[in-house]
C-alpha cells in the first residue's frame, strides 16, 4: 500500500472502494484498527456513505 500515493487519484479511489467495500469486521471489530490511519479514514469514509444511501432508499420505498 505505500506505492498507492503514487497513483493516479481516480485509480486509488477506485481501489480504496473495491477493497475496503469488501471488507466485514462484524466479527472482530478490532481488526479495523489494524487498517492505519488513511485506510481506516476510507473505510469509514465509505461506511458512512453506505449507510447514508441505505438509509437514502429506505425512505424512497416508504
Amino acid at each position: 500500500m505505500k506505492n498507492l500515493p503514487l497513483v493516479e487519484k481516480r485509480v486509488q479511489n477506485a481501489i480504496y472502494l473495491s477493497f475496503l467495500g469488501k471488507l466485514n469486521f462484524s466479527e472482530n471489530p478490532n481488526f479495523k484498527k489494524r487498517l492505519g490511519q488513511d485506510l481506516g479514514k476510507a473505510y469509514t469514509d465509505i461506511e458512512k456513505y453506505n449507510n447514508f444511501a441505505a438509509s437514502d432508499k429506505a425512505e424512497l420505498l416508504e
